[in-house]
C-alpha cells in the first residue's frame, strides 16, 4: 500500500486506497490549453506546473478560497492545497507541452485534519464548490478545453 505525505505536519497520511474506501473525493481531470507562445521549455517542466497552479490560486483565492503557492510534486508536476476548516482540497498538476497545445494531467483528493476533522457533509459540500469553481476558472481565465473528470 502507497502513502501519500506531503508533509503537512497537521494531516495523517493516507493511501489511495484509503481515500477511495473512506468516501474520500479522489477524482483525475484532463483538460488542454492554449499554448503559452513564451513558454519554450522542455515537454516536461516543474517550471510549467508550478506557473499554471500559481494561476489558479490567484484566481481561486480572488473567489474567496484560501490557497497556498503551489510546490513542486514528486516525482513531478505541481501541488496546490486548498484549505477548509477541518479539510484540505489537494490539486497535483502534470502538464505536458505538445506540438499544438499543452495537456494536463491531475488529481485531487480531500485530507481531514486530524486534531479538527470535518464532518462527511462539510467535506462533499467545500469540495463540490472547489470543484465547480476550478473548473469555472479554467474554462473562463485560462481557456482550457477538453476538461473532464474520471473517478478513480
Amino acid at each position: 500500500m502507497q502513502f501519500l505525505n506531503l508533509g503537512l505536519s497537521d494531516e495523517t497520511p493516507i493511501s489511495v486506497k484509503a481515500l477511495v474506501g473512506q468516501g474520500t473525493r479522489s477524482k483525475h481531470f484532463k483538460f488542454s490549453l492554449p499554448l503559452d507562445p513564451e513558454d519554450h521549455l522542455e515537454k516536461r517542466s516543474h517550471t510549467r506546473d508550478i506557473r499554471i497552479c500559481d494561476g489558479i490560486a490567484e484566481r481561486l483565492s480572488a473567489e474567496g478560497f484560501s490557497c497556498e503557492k503551489a510546490g513542486r510534486g514528486k516525482p513531478r508536476g505541481a501541488v496546490l492545497r486548498v484549505k477548509f476548516a477541518g479539510f484540505t482540497v489537494t490539486l497535483m498538476l502534470d502538464a505536458n507541452r505538445q506540438p499544438r497545445y499543452t495537456k494536463c494531467n491531475g488529481l485531487t483528493w480531500t485530507n481531514t485534519l486530524q486534531r479538527h476533522p470535518a464532518t462527511p457533509e462539510e467535506i462533499a459540500e467545500g469540495w463540490a464548490r472547489t470543484r465547480q469553481t476550478f473548473e469555472n476558472v479554467l474554462r473562463e481565465s485560462f481557456e482550457a478545453t477538453s476538461f473532464e473528470w474520471t473517478d478513480d
